[in-house]
């Protein structure tokens, strides 16, 4: 059944601090963790059993917040030997995915090996190496340094090309969204640069969004939820130099009552944004690419701060709880845009668009209208 959550980890299984929810292309979650401790680690969590194992160590007094697999650079695919497939290539072009050859999966799989992390108190973007066979020996380095109040979260466009970070400064009210490019050459992301920042208040949770152009979409678009003022934003970018459009209000939920903070968002192949609602919110909102609420699901807490797509298909929610400290999880209909591309298939898919049926969605709605009546009886 889709929305319907459970814990995946025990209580107390992280500390409050549980944050930077990311999954590998094997579709097995982890988190960051980064609370009483003196630097913060990475943990791998058994999608089965729930089991718990600390996997990399972040420098001494690091904090992290958001994780992300690196898009592989276009120039990386072809790198590769693999199998040609003219057809399977043009639709992998139609969607913004560029291989200049079609890979086996486990040839393309590999290049979704380096996990970019954020170190918001050492203000740099860590690379870890996941490929290394040995437990708790994972070994990271420093790919993006700049003058950050943070970072916070982040994002990256499907070609590889262009990171997005939210920086927010939380004691000011303020925040920014800056952008790098990857250099392959150098292995690290270069020309870092602040590219909104007016009018932005607590700049949180990212996401890129891939929608073609061929399918009657606005290409890649960027979405960073505020968490103090509730809303959400949106700008088109350019696919060429990484710019941004004049930013536009995808959803406004100032007024909601009770308060809560938009927190780290992800989103699916359906045309749905799942976001985290944190600080007293306690839900995940599921919103449509044009900003229309379709769904309120409960997070087991009050404290939900953010969230990754996994599991065998892709369609399991792994949602990072600050309240008990533990990963909570459910089902969605339709699999994680970025787990999508990890398998060499188009981030936006018509047909699950398609099938998106008022049904699945007033199921939900239902659920948590059974469940604030039990509250507030």
């Amino acid at each position: 059944m889709f929305f319907v959550p459970s814990y995946l980890t025990a209580e107390g299984s992280f500390t409050s601090g549980i944050e930077g929810a990311v999954v590998d292309s094997n579709g097995i979650p982890y988190a960051c963790d980064s609370s009483t401790m003196e630097s913060a680690n990475l943990a791998r969590i058994d999608p089965v059993s729930g089991a718990v194992e600390v996997v990399f160590e972040f420098p001494p007094g690091g904090g992290c917040v958001g994780g992300r697999f690196r898009e592989p650079f276009e120039g990386e695919y072809a790198g590769l030997k693999g199998e040609r497939s003219k057809g399977k290539r043009n639709l992998l072009l139609m969607n913004n995915i560029a291989p200049a050859l079609v890979l086996k999966a486990s040839h393309a799989m590999s290049l979704w090996s380096d996990l970019l992390l954020t170190d918001y108190k050492h203000h740099t973007l860590i690379s870890v190496d996941t490929t290394s066979p040995a437990s708790g020996a994972w070994s990271g380095k420093t790919v993006l340094q700049g003058a950050f109040t943070q970072p916070n979260d982040l994002a990256m466009t499907p070609n590889g090309r262009f990171v997005f970070l939210s920086d927010p400064d939380f004691l000011a009210s303020r925040g920014r969204i800056w952008r790098a490019e990857w250099d392959p050459r150098s292995g690290a992301f270069m020309n870092l640069q602040v590219v909104a920042e007016e009018g932005l208040t607590t700049a949180n949770g990212i996401e890129v969004i891939d929608h073609p152009r061929s399918q009657g979409g606005n290409g890649w678009t960027l979405v960073a939820s505020e968490s103090k003022a509730q809303l959400i934003r949106r700008w088109t970018i350019d696919e060429v130099s990484g710019d941004l459009s004049t930013p536009q209000v995808l959803l406004n939920m100032s007024t909601a009552i009770p308060p809560f903070d938009f927190d780290g968002m992800r989103a699916t192949t359906d045309g749905v944004l799942y976001v985290t609602m944190n600080a007293g919110g306690g839900r995940v909102l599921a919103v449509t690419y044009a900003g229309s609420i379709l769904c309120e699901i409960d997070a087991l807490g009050l404290g939900p701060s953010n969230i990754a797509f996994g599991g065998n298909d892709g369609r399991t929610a792994f949602v990072t709880q600050v309240k008990g400290g533990r990963m909570v999880q459910f089902r969605v209909p339709a699999e994680g845009s970025s787990f999508a591309r990890m398998h060499q298939r188009p981030s936006w898919n018509q047909e699950t668009l398609a099938s998106r049926g008022q049904r699945k969605w007033m199921d939900c709605r239902t659920k948590v209208d059974q469940i604030y009546s039990k509250q507030v009886a």
